[in-house]
């Protein structure tokens, strides 16, 4: 975990606003090229090793990217089989 992320959401670790721009940001300005689904698989896989991390905000975050992650890769898979039956 990089030492400011570290420090910003331990330091504002109350501040529901922080904590839900930092989720926001993630992803920001991301593409996709290829299978969508198996990359945002991955990225969920990427975040359960921070599901015992020390700080909540982490906890939460990885929780957040890995329900999401998978989620997508559900909804993406779905889609994909309706447009090539």
């Amino acid at each position: 975990m990089p030492k400011l992320t570290e420090f910003v959401l331990s330091r504002f670790e109350d501040d529901r606003l922080t904590f839900s721009e930092f989720c926001a940001g993630t992803h920001s300005f991301q593409m996709y090229v290829g299978d969508m689904a198996q990359q945002r698989e991955n990225e969920a896989a990427a975040a359960r090793p921070f599901f015992n991390d020390p700080l909540k905000r982490i906890r939460e975050w990885a929780r957040h990217e890995y329900d999401s992650g998978v989620q997508d890769a559900k909804r993406e898979r779905e889609r994909e089989d309706e447009m090539n039956p």
